[in-house]
């Protein structure tokens, strides 16, 4: 019965826990059942880099089995392109976000910041063909619960972005249309709107 007070001057001290990165792994395998649990809090986006790093881990595998060589040099160029598009994301979401309060050690958030994105978003994978859920694969739970549109629209529209950058725009020029679409949010970002 008693009232919550602020500690506004307080300093929380986490310990690194000894399976590092691989805890997000772990976790976001229980947050990855949200699409069952709340489908009207669910959206359909493009393949992010992780589903499509499975793709075309598949894809490589099949030319290796059948000797192409041409499928074997486009998936080798299409995963290059993956990893650039990853890693330029990554930075300009550190860079604008003043590397998320950690500005004092930016070498060791930044390569940090990629490992656990990617180990969220391979957890979140696994969970759906460890269950058979193939359907949930494209899916995305909004955190926001609809309160936040315009989120959801930009991670589709941005999800649409690194998938050309993934697969069709030449390597030197995925970062840049990363760099554009990013900016442009960043420039002209829309407001919250608070649940009523």
């Amino acid at each position: 019965g008693q009232r919550l007070a602020a500690a506004k001057n307080a300093v929380a001290e986490h310990p690194w826990w000894p399976d590092g990165v691989y805890r997000f792994f772990k976790w976001t395998q229980g947050d990855g059942l949200l699409t069952d649990d709340f489908p009207q809090h669910v959206f359909v986006a493009a393949p992010n880099a992780q589903e499509m790093s499975a793709i075309l881990a598949l894809l490589l595998l099949l030319g290796r089995c059948t000797s192409n060589l041409t499928l074997i040099s486009t998936v080798m160029r299409c995963l290059l392109r993956v990893v650039v598009t990853e890693v330029t994301d990554e930075l300009l979401t550190l860079l604008k976000d003043g590397w998320a309060g950690i500005s004092t050690r930016p070498l060791t958030a930044y390569p940090l910041a990629l490992a656990i994105r990617a180990m969220m978003e391979y957890g979140h994978l696994w969970v759906h063909l460890k269950r058979g859920a193939f359907t949930n694969i494209l899916h995305r739970f909004d955190w926001f619960c609809g309160t936040f549109p315009e989120d959801v629209s930009f991670k589709q529209t941005m999800s649409i972005v690194k998938l050309l950058c993934f697969t069709a725009v030449p390597l030197p020029y995925g970062p840049a249309l990363v760099s554009f679409a990013r900016g442009v949010y960043f420039m002209y970002p829309p407001k919250f709107r608070s649940p009523r």
